[in-house]
């Protein structure tokens, strides 16, 4: 169980506890870590990937895409190694879902969370 020191940080919890319990529902989800808590996760996944694979850097503290980086071997990630503060790692999908004019698209979705355990959203 991870440290929930943020919003991030909860959400993933959330998502390991129902992945935990073989439920098949959240197989879309791309591999995604939170660094430096999962470094040794993390650097098992990267050396066993071939070169194909790349790997979203996501700073936590910061917005609008600025901070973010895709890396694919080991020697991108030297600067990582002393983080201050926490960034999502994710498996990059290479074939994502487009839409019909074969453009990226994103959904911002706003939820009303009223309970953690058990889980309630509106």
């Amino acid at each position: 169980m991870r440290d929930k020191e943020n919003k991030v940080d909860m959400w993933l919890s959330k998502v390991e506890e129902m992945v935990d319990t073989g439920d098949d529902f959240w197989d879309f989800l791309p591999d995604t870590l939170i660094l430096p808590d999962e470094w040794e996760r993390f650097l098992s996944l990267l050396s066993c990937s071939s070169a194909k694979v790349f790997w979203i850097i996501k700073p936590s503290c910061l917005n609008r895409g600025m901070g973010i980086r895709v890396i694919n071997k080991e020697s991108d990630i030297a600067d990582l190694r002393d983080l201050q503060t926490s960034v999502c790692v994710q498996k990059y999908l290479l074939s994502p879902y487009l839409l019909a004019s074969q453009l990226k698209f994103d959904l911002r979705l706003y939820v009303l969370v009223t309970s953690w355990d058990p889980i309630r959203i509106f």
